[in-house]
């Protein structure tokens, strides 16, 4: 009776990844965006969804999308090759929702955080600079990443601000090497 139970369970998984399977593969930019640990290029983005690839990847990374946490991810990271009003605003609104969050929250904001430095440079200073007290560790040093990206000297005083105070080795470091990226001086040994 117990193998009948198990073997059904594990017919009605098999078609289940079937057909989510079959209904990812019907759109070509979340085929592309289903890789595990790359962000496809503009140029296969744009072959896959013509002249509506960004706006696909807005659907895909907003909030409220019902996109795998892994395609929004990567639908996060790539708006970053589109630099438009667009993109910067829900990237800002994924960083303002998900700022309180833990969990999969701080890889939304991760992505968030980079993609925004890339396109919105230093208009992004103050939205990211917010994060470098947040809770998590990930999320600081990202935060701290993501204000060197930027390439702006306003934020210099901030990531020294926060070095001063910041208690976590791995934040430190990451605050320490956005330092150096802006202003190209190495920090004096401590």
């Amino acid at each position: 009776m117990r193998l009948v139970s198990v073997a059904i369970a594990l017919g009605a998984l098999i078609a289940l990844s079937t057909t989510i399977a079959a209904q990812v593969l019907d759109d070509p930019v979340e085929e592309l965006l289903s890789g595990v640990d790359s962000v496809p290029s503009r140029t296969e983005l744009d072959d896959a969804a013509g002249t509506d690839a960004e706006a696909e990847l807005l659907v895909l990374a907003a909030e409220g999308s019902s996109a795998d946490t892994g395609i929004r991810i990567r639908a996060l990271r790539a708006l970053a090759m589109y630099p438009s009003t667009e993109s910067q605003t829900t990237l800002s609104t994924v960083i303002e929702t998900r700022a309180g969050g833990g969990g999969v929250d701080t890889l939304y904001l991760r992505a968030a955080m980079r993609s925004l430095a890339v396109i919105a440079t230093t208009d992004a200073v103050d939205t990211i600079a917010a994060l470098l007290t947040h809770d998590s560790r990930d999320v600081r040093a990202a935060a701290a990443r993501a204000l060197a990206i930027t390439g702006s000297p306003a934020a210099v005083p901030l990531l020294r601000d926060r070095l001063g105070v910041e208690p976590t080795l791995q934040v430190r470091l990451a605050l320490s090497a956005a330092i150096r990226e802006l202003t190209g001086i190495p920090l004096p040994e401590q």
